[in-house]
């Protein structure tokens, strides 16, 4: 939600959900962000996040809506 942005909640969060994957020895942590979403790949790659993989899409039907993350 746009009025917690820039309040340091989902670095707490994302803190928070490392250190239980640390107690647990869980060895990495996997996640998908759209590339759209420009604010959370930044938050992300601050935290030590690096791109494993893209995914692409293309829509064939005129009648699909056009993808957009909101």
């Amino acid at each position: 939600m746009e009025a917690y942005r820039g309040k340091g909640v989902g670095t707490e969060v994302m803190s928070q959900i490392e250190h239980l994957l640390n107690q647990k020895e869980i060895t990495y942590f996997k996640l998908h962000v759209f590339g759209s979403s420009t604010g959370a790949r930044k938050l992300y790659e601050e935290l030590g996040f690096q791109v494993a993989g893209v995914n692409m899409l293309k829509s064939l039907d005129s009648k699909m809506v056009k993808y957009e993350n909101n």
